[in-house]
């Protein structure tokens, strides 16, 4: 019963409630609505667009069946971290593609779920049409011995990116460091070994930084110092001399 509506601009606005959405799904009409004029071709913004809000069609809806009304609520009634399941869900909408896209809806937040899910044993891409935002925080903890804890980081991300976009909010820098050393404490343990020199772990960083930073806005203020400081707290804990290696 999903609908796709073509519309104008404006009413677009109307339906999505925001002046910089390209398309939206609204969930209790099962009806996505786009702007007539794109063209939906490979590589443009528009094709990623289209899978975006078919993403979530296959993961949030009110329907009728049977006579019986059915709501589909993908983040669970636990977790309302909207911006996390945004970019796990562009994520997802990326993989279904025949090419790889690296420029992606939500750059920053996708860019950190790509590399915790790189490192993430309990939970795949493919388990998001299967299971809630709640059920994809367990598999986090269960990963890093923690409790409760990835419900924290997801909050903290929602929350740097209100921050990045709105005037009304400004937060110190430091705040956002446990999303920084989550991020590290997962790559680091996945890829750094302790028969490694200081020289090649601090590669390994440099490549965590350079998948976090990709395309990401200079406005966010991003301090990739804080990637190094942990690195170096790793390297210590697993016995990796600490050398004077410039950082980039």
């Amino acid at each position: 019963s999903l609908e796709i509506v073509e519309c104008e601009k404006n009413e677009l606005i109307m339906k999505s409630l925001s002046l910089e959405s390209y398309a939206c799904y609204v969930t209790n009409e099962n009806k996505i609505y786009t702007i007539k004029d794109y063209k939906y071709e490979k590589g443009t913004w528009e094709y990623q667009v289209i899978y975006h809000e078919l993403s979530h069609a296959f993961r949030d809806a009110h329907l009728s069946v049977n006579d019986k009304k059915l709501k589909i609520n993908a983040r669970g009634n636990s977790l309302n971290t909207v911006i996390i399941n945004e970019a796990l869900n562009s994520l997802f909408a990326v993989s279904l593609f025949d090419y790889e896209e690296k420029d992606i809806a939500y750059q920053l937040q996708s860019n950190y779920l790509s590399v915790i899910l790189e490192c993430c044993n309990y939970y795949k891409l493919e388990d998001y049409v299967h299971h809630s935002l709640a059920y994809f925080a367990k598999a986090l903890d269960k990963q890093n011995n923690d409790t409760n804890y990835a419900k924290t980081i997801f909050m903290l991300i929602d929350t740097q990116y209100k921050d990045f976009h709105s005037r009304k909010i400004e937060i110190d820098e430091q705040e956002y460091y446990p999303i920084y050393d989550y991020i590290s404490d997962m790559y680091y343990t996945k890829y750094i070994t302790k028969n490694m020199s200081y020289e090649e772990a601090k590669k390994i960083a440099d490549e965590l930084i350079d998948k976090i930073m990709f395309d990401v806005p200079e406005e966010y203020h991003i301090d990739t110092n804080r990637f190094y400081e942990c690195l170096n707290k790793h390297c210590e804990l697993i016995g990796i001399e600490i050398s004077n290696a410039k950082l980039k």
